[in-house]
């Protein structure tokens, strides 16, 4: 049989055949879980390209730091980190809270399933977007069912206390940090949360895993792994607000840091207590530049962003216009 006769055979009991809804449900089923497999297959094997780790050969010294901070609106600033030797590439955010026309938002009640910190995941550049913000980074930990779960379920377990326009919408997880900010352009870094440590006017919160300085004193970690870090820190008593994110998503390029040496980076930043959030893969930095949103971090690892709990947002009043 010639070739054109095959496929006009072919074609003509396509024509004739009819498949019922049934059938047409199940193709279509199987077509989307084949396309859900081949998206996490491609996950899992970009987030397993990056080297491991290397042993710590010397500890990071932040005093050698020599930034060019720009000034991306009032009362906000930006620098990036670039240390060949380690190597090391970071990326920090100096915010004033005491700005008139800067203001923190969480991510919104709406996004809620319920005040148990159930809430649909989404990436802090979505966040970025919808806000329009001129900083937005990533916050909290989060449970989810299973390790491929975070892949393909709508929503994330807040683990640890959550406020967002003053409702409380997670509850309080006493073995980890928080950072409070109140509505008179201050926020406070509580190292263990209880409902008693949260006072009534907080506007907005976000829980993190633990402090690493207090009081300008190192709280030292058992967490000696370098990794990718997101960790804000504070300063002139809660006046000054630090974002810090550190790259290790491919770690030829940037080794990241330990919780040890973020709180020295912190500290020769100026701030006085920091705390670190949800790291890792987590790791998400979104600068809005020129009116377009930039993600600053991660810049060296998947291009893939991963959706996660909860996210923080610096408004400018005057971007919003």
């Amino acid at each position: 049989m010639s070739q054109n006769k095959k496929i006009n055979k072919l074609a003509s009991y396509c024509r004739n055949t009819v498949y019922s809804p049934e059938r047409i449900k199940h193709y279509a089923r199987v077509k989307h879980n084949i396309f859900k497999i081949y998206i996490a297959v491609l996950i899992l094997l970009t987030s397993c390209a990056s080297p491991p780790v290397t042993r710590i050969a010397y500890p990071y010294k932040p005093e050698k730091l020599n930034l060019n901070w720009k000034s991306i609106c009032s009362g906000i600033e930006i620098a990036d980190i670039y240390d060949k030797n380690l190597p090391l590439i970071g990326h920090i955010v100096k915010i004033d809270l005491q700005n008139p026309d800067i203001s923190v938002i969480t991510s919104e009640p709406a996004l809620f399933k319920n005040n148990e910190g159930l809430i649909r995941a989404e990436t802090t550049y979505n966040f970025a977007k919808r806000h329009n913000t001129v900083v937005a980074f990533n916050a909290a930990a989060f449970q989810t069912s299973s390790r491929l779960s975070y892949l393909f379920d709508s929503h994330r377990k807040i683990l640890g206390i959550h406020i967002a326009e003053g409702k409380q919408m997670s509850p309080v997880n006493e073995s980890s940090a928080a950072i409070l900010f109140f509505d008179k352009g201050k926020a406070k870094i509580i190292s263990r949360q209880t409902e008693r440590a949260v006072p009534e006017n907080t506007v907005c919160a976000v829980s993190g895993f633990s402090v690493i300085l207090r009081n300008k004193q190192i709280v030292k970690s058992s967490v000696n792994v370098r990794d990718s870090r997101m960790a804000v820190g504070l300063a002139n008593g809660g006046l000054t607000l630090f974002v810090l994110s550190v790259e290790a998503e491919n770690t030829y390029k940037s080794q990241g840091l330990t919780y040890d040496e973020t709180a020295l980076l912190m500290l020769e930043l100026g701030a006085e207590d920091a705390m670190q959030l949800d790291g890792g893969g987590s790791s998400t930095l979104i600068i809005n530049e020129k009116g377009k949103q930039r993600i600053a971090a991660p810049t060296i690892g998947p291009l893939i962003l991963r959706r996660v709990a909860s996210n923080v947002g610096i408004i400018y009043k005057h971007l919003q216009k």
